[in-house]
Parts: C-alpha cells; structure tokens; sequence
C-alpha cells in the first residue's frame, strides 16, 4: 500500500512543486502505520461493540439498526456522543450475551480528514457541488 501511495504522490502535479519530494514526499517514505482509535473522552466515538461473553465484534450502519438491536428502547434524536452512546447496551447476535461500545474515539486527524465529505452529506447528495469543490485526486 505504501509503495502504491507513493507512485501516485510521483503522478501528481504539485503546487509549488518541492512538495512533491520534499514535504509529502519525505512523509510518504516515512510514514508508518496509525491507528484510527485514541483513549481519549471527547472525540467522536467509534461504532463498535464487544460481547462482554463471546468478544464478538459489531458495528451497527446506522441509527435504526443501533436500535434494531439495543436491547434498551434508543430515542429517535439519540445523541450519539459520549457519555450517551455508552449507555447503549446491545444483544450479541452470536449469544445473546450483552455488547458493551468500546471506550476509544476517533484520532482528531479522521475527523479533520471527513469534514470535506461531511459537510456536502457527500456521497449520499451533493455530488455535483463536491466534485467542483474537490478536483484533487491523492490515493
């Protein structure tokens, strides 16, 4: 993945044009890998709950099927930040045991790097409008 990354830093037109190989270059050799979950308290929490019986992992896609598998009643306008979505207990498909939410959040840096995105509601509307605003390929 890093090499392909790379080949495609190699591909772009960069403005000014020492990014190429200074800056983004020296990063891209460099980089090593990051987790996208940080211990922290504020941040945005990560979807993921864990079998308190059997470990078994699960993400929920959306709101409805938090709810679809809650084992408490969730609220429609549920705030889904902390400590409110720690308080969501949901029911292992695997055993029926009880799923509790990691405590990790998301790194900042995924934040930052989804605003682009999040703020058009892109790619679900708005493709038009993003796909003026944002030209630049990368990865």
């Amino acid at each position: 993945f890093k090499n392909e990354i790379i080949n495609n830093n190699n591909n772009i037109e960069w403005f000014p044009s020492h990014i190429k190989e200074g800056r983004m270059g020296n990063f891209l050799e460099n980089m090593v890998d990051w987790n996208i979950g940080r211990n922290r308290y504020w941040g945005t929490p990560l979807n993921v709950w864990i079998c308190n019986d059997c470990n078994h992992e699960y993400a929920p896609s959306s709101i409805k099927d938090l709810q679809n598998n809650s084992i408490n009643k969730i609220d429609e306008d549920i705030e889904l930040h902390r400590p409110y979505v720690d308080n969501i207990t949901l029911s292992c498909p695997k055993c029926n045991g009880k799923m509790s939410r990691v405590e990790e959040v998301i790194d900042v840096w995924f934040d930052s790097g989804s605003m682009p995105f999040a703020q058009h509601h892109y790619p679900f509307d708005n493709q038009k409008i993003f796909n003026q605003h944002f030209p630049a390929d990368f990865i």
